[in-house]
């Protein structure tokens, strides 16, 4: 078997074992700087409810005024 020294690794970490988050910039979306708070998904869903209900509208009324 061969002996493997062991090497030291300095890493600075907080003597009290402490550990921070940051809430800034996310790394999955980076340029979306705006807080969520619970209930968004919802009125933006209902915003998309409404878009797709608008589009639907306007699809229907072509299709008829092609026929």
């Amino acid at each position: 078997m061969t002996d493997k020294t062991k090497k030291k690794v300095d890493i600075s970490t907080p003597e009290d074992g402490e550990i921070s988050a940051s809430t800034g910039l996310q790394t999955n979306k980076p340029f979306d700087s705006a807080e969520n708070y619970a209930g968004d998904s919802v009125d933006e869903h209902k915003i998309l409810e409404g878009a797709n209900e608008y589009l639907a509208r306007k699809q229907i009324s072509q299709i008829n005024n092609n026929s």
